[in-house]
């Protein structure tokens, strides 16, 4: 970065000398009060949810009950199929106008979802997950 430019793609950094960093926000965590993409404080959030199959469920037949299709239907209803993450993120009202932007990485285990955000919102995070601790 002392060249301006950035280590893993070599793109410029055109003067924005590391304002970007990865946040990682957990479903039932804290997401702080600046805005993910600015950096300035508000109260306002949105909540970005994905939704993926489920590889660890593998339905086995071990009874005749278990293989009658109502039991798939019901498994499937119950969500056993699919596992869904949901986080709230802190987006400022200049900053909505184009969306909260695609999480990185999506830890369906950990429910949690990593983006690319502002310094400030990573800092803020980190404070918040800090005074949890101490509480």
């Amino acid at each position: 970065m002392a060249d301006g430019q950035c280590p893993a793609c070599n793109a410029a950094l055109d003067g924005q000398s590391g304002t970007m960093t990865k946040v990682t926000i957990f479903q039932h965590g804290p997401c702080g009060r600046v805005c993910m993409k600015c950096g300035t404080q508000t109260p306002e959030t949105v909540r970005v949810r994905r939704k993926a199959r489920n590889s660890n469920y593998k339905p086995t037949a071990v009874s005749s009950l278990e293989a009658h299709p109502l039991a798939h239907l019901l498994n499937f209803v119950a969500g056993k199929y699919h596992q869904t993450v949901e986080v709230t993120v802190p987006l400022c009202a200049n900053c909505r106008k184009t969306g909260p932007g695609e999480p990185k990485y999506i830890d369906f285990e950990a429910r949690s979802m990593t983006f690319i955000g502002h310094r400030n919102w990573k800092e803020n995070v980190e404070r918040e997950r800090q005074n949890l601790k101490g509480t």
